[in-house]
């Protein structure tokens, strides 16, 4: 019987699309609890013909794309490509005495992206390349006490079968240290929230519809058409002031209003229990909105009911919806703090 333990998943980015990466040591290889990654063949039966007896006549493959899909512990040395892809390119600071900063946002083209290789090797028994592929979604979700948990979806371009050799892949999986609950951080209007679980959900919108042309087998590009982001948690209902503003005027008025509460000036951080470099600086994941602390601020939240129990506390679930900011700014800015100087 064959282990998934003995399974690799690596990823590399590429410098443009069509450029496959074949370099062993830009690989980052990934642990993850579940998975699947591998080609998507479009197949189409003839259709029905006069004549032709009962059964179909025959059946073809007639377009391909690949896709992969993991339930991931997210660690600061491979979470970079991720954000990459949903968020935007990066910016690096630090010389590696307090760590490397990495400070993600929208880059100048809003709909570029970077484009990785990925590679296979399910059980160590075959190869599977899989090339040009994008980032197509992102979570991250958090319940305490626990692990920081997620999970990545890509979508891209032709598969190609291709030999595992663990020489020369030199799979060293990323071991860097996971984020967990107890050290995290939740801030909306200037003030500490009481967050029991929630999650932060990137997406990016790839339509195959107009991709496939006359004359090949695979899609012509992976355009992004839009993206989206949106954060939902549960917490505990301690600030009546909050919750009015929430659910009934976001101005902090005394009736129910139209518009909804915007305000941007919110700060989730996620980190690890372990410094970089034996520093006394932690891994960590901050996303921060734009920081306009008004009414025309890019993020809408909304709440829904309390939840009220015998026996327990008053919660309620929050939604934060992201939007174009309107004074030109990132609307969402992610700061990874690891130990990689380069490839994040």
């Amino acid at each position: 019987m064959t282990a998934s333990e003995a399974s690799y998943v690596g990823l590399a980015k590429q410098t443009a699309k069509g450029s496959v990466n074949s370099t062993p040591g830009e690989f980052d290889y990934l642990l993850f609890t579940a998975g699947s990654s591998g080609p998507q063949n479009m197949v189409i039966p003839l259709d029905q013909e006069v004549g032709g007896g009962p059964l179909l006549r025959n059946v073809v493959k007639v377009g391909v794309t690949s896709a992969a899909a993991f339930q991931i512990i997210p660690r600061p040395a491979t979470l970079g490509h991720f954000l990459a892809g949903v968020v935007g390119p990066d910016t690096k600071t630090g010389d590696g005495t307090l760590g490397y900063t990495h400070t993600f946002k929208l880059g100048a083209d809003p709909f570029d992206a970077p484009y990785y290789t990925l590679r296979s090797a399910p059980g160590g028994l075959f190869g599977e390349q899989l090339q040009d592929c994008r980032v197509a979604a992102l979570a991250l979700n958090w319940k305490s006490p626990d692990f920081v948990r997620g999970a990545v979806a890509f979508q891209g371009g032709l598969p190609t079968p291709i030999t595992y050799n663990n020489g020369t892949w030199s799979p060293a999986v990323d071991g860097s240290p996971q984020f967990i609950t107890p050290v995290c951080d939740f801030q909306l209007d200037g003030a500490p929230l009481k967050v029991l679980q929630g999650s932060i959900n990137f997406g990016v919108n790839i339509p195959m519809d107009e991709q496939f042309v006359a004359g090949s087998y695979s899609p012509d590009g992976f355009d992004i058409n839009s993206r989206s982001i949106a954060m939902q948690f549960v917490m505990k209902i301690n600030d009546g002031a909050l919750y009015n503003k929430l659910a009934y005027d976001g101005a902090g008025g005394s009736a129910w209003a139209v518009e909804m509460f915007r305000n941007s000036a919110f700060t989730i951080k996620l980190a690890s229990d372990q410094n970089v470099f034996a520093t006394a600086t932690p891994f960590s994941l901050q996303l921060e909105g734009d920081g306009k602390n008004d009414q025309t601020a890019n993020v809408a939240w909304s709440v829904t009911p309390v939840n009220l129990a015998a026996g327990r506390q008053v919660t309620a679930v929050v939604t934060g919806i992201f939007m174009a900011s309107p004074s030109g700014a990132a609307p969402i800015t992610a700061t990874l703090i690891n130990e990689h100087a380069a490839a994040y």
